[in-house]
């Protein structure tokens, strides 16, 4: 088995979580069993302790935990980041001007958001 943890977002329902999940995952997931899995579990949500005991009731920012069929899959090494693209000077520009600053700002924005 697998276990997938799922951070509750605005509008989310148990019942829309699991059919995304059976989607997703291949596998019949019910409200039912969603809230089965995580009764009870207690998590501070926007600096208020939540406690989930309605199935009606969840917040955005609570992480839901369930299981799927499947491994899981082997933690593997993290990716080496891209390089940043070299400085690139442009007419009438001078070295160490505000192009130059601007392009490696460019490329760290790449690197951290790609």
């Amino acid at each position: 088995m697998r276990t997938i943890r799922y951070t509750v977002r605005s509008k989310d329902t148990l019942s829309i979580i699991a059919a995304n999940a059976s989607r997703q995952y291949g596998a019949a997931i019910t409200a039912d069993q969603l809230f089965a899995a995580n009764r009870g579990k207690t998590q501070v949500v926007a600096g208020v302790s939540r406690t989930l005991t309605d199935r009606n009731l969840i917040w955005p920012g609570f992480v839901l935990e369930f299981s799927v069929p499947g491994e899981s899959p082997a933690p593997g090494p993290s990716p080496a980041p891209s390089p940043a693209p070299a400085p690139v000077e442009t007419q009438g520009e001078k070295k160490g001007g505000g192009g130059v600053i601007l392009a490696a700002l460019a490329g760290l924005a790449y690197w951290l958001f790609s």
